[in-house]
């Protein structure tokens, strides 16, 4: 048996096989960095101390209006005041009426089913 033609052979199988694993990775890269980022929309509020809780009032919104639903937005884990939140689609006037003071987080659900902070304040 000629064991000096084994040792090429190995190393082909190993070259080969590199090579592919190599071409994996850089595959799931460059698919990876095509993935369009997700925005989140903008909006800003004007809070109005006045009352126990008092309020937010939409003043801004930098988003498509017909994707942009209050149904996406909801009050986070850890807030501490008592808020409502209005219905339908987010607009400029919308207001956050809130009973009691404390911390107040809003996070929005993004179409792809994360959740990200909106918004987050003191409620006095």
């Amino acid at each position: 048996m000629d064991d000096e033609a084994l040792s090429p052979v190995i190393g082909t199988i190993l070259l080969v096989a590199i090579a592919v694993v190599l071409a994996g990775v850089v595959f799931v890269m460059v698919q990876s960095q095509n993935e369009a980022p997700q925005e989140v929309p903008r909006v800003g509020f004007n809070p109005d101390h006045a009352g126990a809780g008092g309020s937010l009032t939409v003043v801004r919104v930098d988003a498509d209006a017909g994707e942009f639903s209050w149904d996406n937005i909801a009050i986070a884990e850890g807030s501490t005041a008592s808020c409502t939140l209005p219905t339908g689609q987010v607009s400029a006037g919308d207001v956050i009426e809130c009973t009691t003071e404390g911390t107040l987080a809003l996070s929005y659900t993004l179409p792809g089913g994360d959740t990200v902070l909106l918004y987050e304040t003191e409620v006095r």
